[in-house]
């Protein structure tokens, strides 16, 4: 029932945040403050999971292998 709930908040979360915006704000509840470490973390987890050239796209229009990925990503950088 629990994970109900959390899938739920997650893709209304995906809704309103572009790709990149999503892993910025995972890197900052994982205690990333500054800016510019955010950001080359950021790039950096998209180049690895092969969602660099789609860091402006909301995350909701992703496919679901793309969704998949950048909860990888979202993994790996907390």
């Amino acid at each position: 029932m629990l994970s109900r709930h959390i899938f739920c908040y997650t893709v209304r979360f995906f809704a309103k945040l572009k790709s990149w915006e999503f892993l910025d704000y995972a890197a900052r509840l994982g205690g990333m403050s500054s800016r510019r470490e955010r950001r080359e973390r950021v790039d950096e987890m998209l180049e690895s999971v092969g969602l660099y050239e789609f860091r402006n796209r909301m995350a909701n229009k992703l496919s679901g292998g793309m969704k998949r990925r950048l909860g990888i990503a979202q993994a790996l950088i907390a």
